[in-house]
């Protein structure tokens, strides 16, 4: 392998903010632009393990039970590219920034906007010893997916003056590195480019540059990798898309599963979709092995249907707790409807109390597999009596409008859920509680002390009897329906070695440092 060339990436958009721990950073285009920039304590690997990287921290490791206390070792090299060492310092102020504590606040005096506080909120203090390279952090309770903590590090000495809301929002001085890559430019809308971090102290990147070029469409994915445009593309994969690329001689390509899984969503505050017996029905009539065939079973031959809402099929941990719900059964569903007092009405929907069942069904219009498969599941409705409405809508309209605002009865999109089940809680806590993706506007005091019992369990194996309890109660309460796990679909120029999938939102990136040319590279930005 060759020192040096560059490659470059299909970028579907610009990130909105290149600190990705506050909400409008929180994304997954932003993770893959800034996974090797900031630092990560721990590391996600291949196989979906978080593994500890030695190159920043030495080690990280449990002082005391009672309370917990981790303490980290820092290496003594570890420095910013301005040249500002590494130390607590970094550690304290991300941890203040993400408490959820009022007492800490951003510049201005206005409050800190956090994508997430887990795990931040439970700490007690973070204090720094041998010159700031020794961290020790205690915890008021004990949190089971500490490892999770400290990734995505922002530089406390520039976020103290320029702000944690909004500082590295748009390229510029703030926007320093304390990984093998740094970014060199942002043209927005066109590219951005990641350069070797000249000052980092581990092993150098084998490229010289990544260049992240803006290219929303993924359908053009198999004509961009023909011409040059890019050498790495990983879209949310299309089965024509994919079908091309596999076509073509110069490109290796393989599909994988991700973390992230289909799902429909249930709004409660729809007085349908309030009443237990509707969502059952809904779930019973959905033929989930019918939507694998027709669309991601065409892309990856072992996806399956997901039983799980908090652990993905391949994932250590799953256990099957839809019991049955496991093949599609209109007449099963039609019978639970008469049962709660439905009707068929003039027009053989079912209705109740004079008001026919019809409701909307929104899902993100710019993805053809997702359009697809809402027409079977509306197709399968009827047949139970239910009558649907489409009412979809593009992707940054549906996910960062219509569903937190609730404006929905049915959604069908994705979750992407984490190494760390601590994260996947979002969804399903009661809002004000820490439900911050808690679009259906479902609580369960229930469910709410589970997710406190298995957050705080430091045993790996209780915690995941905990959160399979947790599961089978939201399988009690049909909080939503799982469908299937995403696929994952990775396409490179051959001659580019060591590329390889992650099931975390890390993507491929998670290693690009390792990145290297077995052939001569084109010039970066060409």
């Amino acid at each position: 392998m060759q020192e040096g060339g560059s490659l470059s990436f299909a970028l579907t958009h610009q990130p909105a903010s290149f600190n990705l721990d506050t909400r409008k950073g929180h994304d997954l285009q932003a993770q893959l632009v800034m996974d090797r920039v900031w630092p990560q304590v721990f590391v996600i690997d291949a196989q979906g393990v978080p593994q500890l990287d030695t190159n920043f921290v030495k080690s990280a490791e449990t002082g005391r039970l009672a309370p917990q206390t981790i303490v980290y070792q820092i290496d003594d090299r570890a420095t910013w590219s301005d040249g500002v060492p590494i130390t607590a310092d970094d550690f304290i102020y991300n941890w203040e920034a993400q408490s959820g504590d009022p007492v800490y606040a951003d510049v201005g005096g206005k409050p800190f906007d956090a994508a997430s506080t887990a795990g931040y909120s439970q700490i007690e203090s973070v204090t720094g010893s041998n010159r700031g390279k020794t961290v020790t952090v205690v915890f008021k309770t004990p949190y089971g997916d500490w490892k999770s903590l400290f990734n995505n590090l922002i530089p406390a000495h520039i976020a103290r003056t320029v702000g944690w809301n909004t500082g590295f929002d748009a390229f510029g001085p703030a926007v320093i590195s304390g990984g093998p890559y740094l970014v060199q430019s942002d043209a927005p809308g066109q590219q951005i480019v990641l350069a070797r971090n000249p000052r980092y102290w581990g092993p150098p990147a084998h490229l010289d540059t990544i260049v992240l070029r803006s290219l929303p469409d993924p359908t053009q994915d198999p004509s961009t990798l023909q011409s040059g445009t890019v050498d790495l593309v990983y879209p949310a994969p299309q089965i024509d898309v994919v079908q091309q690329v596999r076509q073509i001689a110069t490109v290796a390509s393989s599909t994988g599963l991700g973390f992230s899984f289909e799902h429909l969503d249930f709004n409660q505050r729809n007085p349908f979709l309030k009443l237990l017996p509707v969502r059952q029905a809904i779930a019973k009539a959905i033929d989930r092995q019918q939507l694998i065939a027709a669309g991601v079973g065409q892309i990856n031959r072992t996806i399956r249907p997901d039983n799980n809402h908090l652990f993905v099929n391949s994932q250590q941990g799953y256990q099957d707790n839809g019991v049955g719900y496991a093949q599609g059964d209109a007449a099963g569903a039609r019978k639970l409807l008469v049962g709660a007092g439905f009707v068929a009405g003039p027009d053989g929907y079912l209705q109740l109390g004079g008001a026919p069942l019809e409701l909307r069904l929104s899902t993100t219009s710019d993805d053809p597999l997702r359009v697809a498969a809402e027409g079977l599941i509306a197709d399968q409705l009827r047949r139970a009596g239910i009558k649907v409405d489409a009412a979809n809508a593009p992707t940054a309209t549906l996910l960062t409008q219509d569903l937190p605002a609730g404006n929905f009865d049915l959604a069908l999109f994705s979750w992407v859920s984490s190494a760390f089940l601590s994260d996947n809680a979002a969804p399903y806590e009661t809002p004000g509680v820490g439900g911050a993706s808690n679009f259906d506007a479902y609580s369960s005091a229930k469910v709410d002390s589970l997710f406190d019992q298995a957050n705080s369990e430091l045993n790996a194996a209780r915690a995941g009897s905990i959160y399979n309890q947790i599961d089978q109660q939201l399988w009690a309460d049909m909080v939503s329906l799982p469908l299937y796990q995403d696929p994952t679909f990775l396409a490179h120029v051959r001659g580019y070695v060591n590329i390889t999938d992650n099931p975390s939102a890390s993507g491929p990136f998670w290693n690009a440092e390792q990145w290297g040319l077995v052939l001569p590279s084109r010039p970066a930005g060409s």
